[in-house]
């Protein structure tokens, strides 16, 4: 600060920030530009790490596969790194699954759907809500996640997810397959699916291994978040719960 005018610089020593003391004593600042906004955006070491950070600490094969297929707009070409992540070694340690790989039973969009509730969080998020709940399309892996306030909700949802789903590819569900929780296994769920054609495939109990397609998604959601904000050293008041809530939009 130089007499009653502020000076921002970068860790480059560039000017990114120039404003006068007002009388209220603040400095009033005027930001349109976009690249502005992210100017102090640093990684310890280069841009890779930078992008890695960026995609909730996603592994370096599937950045460079986002960026040699040009699925992402100014993502650049990126190198792969000897050097492995500390942060993704504290949060995304996992037991090892039954099989290692499970052929698909499913030839076309809808097939089969997986689904899963995860946590209740301690805290509500905004809204109340303590639940998140996933759909997974085995067949072409594409993901649908919602905020419920009460595991009760899920037949609700899952009403509203079998109706848009099947609007949009013009085909139906045939085969759901669950854990064997009571929110699922309810009644009025089974009335449901019987009603609708659906065969409803429910996991033995304690065995999280046999519904891994839906319960690896749930933990690289929650992998992703708790990355995000242990990298960043963010207080615990803005737990995972707050960035999984983000994601859902």
């Amino acid at each position: 600060m130089q007499g009653n005018i502020l000076h921002l610089y970068d860790k480059q020593d560039n000017l990114v920030l120039k404003s006068k003391l007002t009388k209220n004593i603040t400095f009033l600042c005027n930001i349109q530009k976009a690249r502005d906004l992210c100017m102090s955006a640093t990684t310890d070491e280069d841009s890779n790490w930078l992008w890695h950070m960026r995609y909730g600490h996603l592994n370096f094969r599937s950045l460079s596969y986002l960026s040699t297929k040009n699925l992402v707009s100014g993502l650049p070409i990126l190198d792969a790194h000897k050097k492995t992540c500390e942060t993704c070694l504290k949060d995304k340690q996992s037991r090892f699954p039954f099989v290692s790989e499970k052929p698909k039973r499913s030839k076309t969009a809808l097939e089969v759907i997986h689904s899963d509730i995860c946590r209740p969080f301690e805290v509500p998020i905004i809204g109340g809500s303590k639940y998140f709940i996933t759909f997974l399309d085995e067949h072409t892996r594409i993901l649908w996640m919602y905020i419920i306030k009460l595991k009760s909700e899920a037949l609700e949802v899952f009403r509203k997810f079998k109706i848009l789903v099947e609007k949009e590819s013009e085909k139906s569900i045939k085969i759901l397959r669950t854990d064997g929780g009571g929110e699922y296994t309810s009644k009025s769920f089974e009335e449901f699916c019987n009603n609708e054609g659906i065969s409803h495939e429910v996991t033995s109990p304690y065995t999280p291994q046999h519904n891994g397609l839906a319960e690896r998604r749930s933990r690289t959601i929650l992998d992703m978040a708790r990355s995000m904000l242990k990298q960043k050293n963010m207080p615990h008041i803005f737990g995972e719960k707050q960035l999984v809530q983000l994601l859902t939009f």
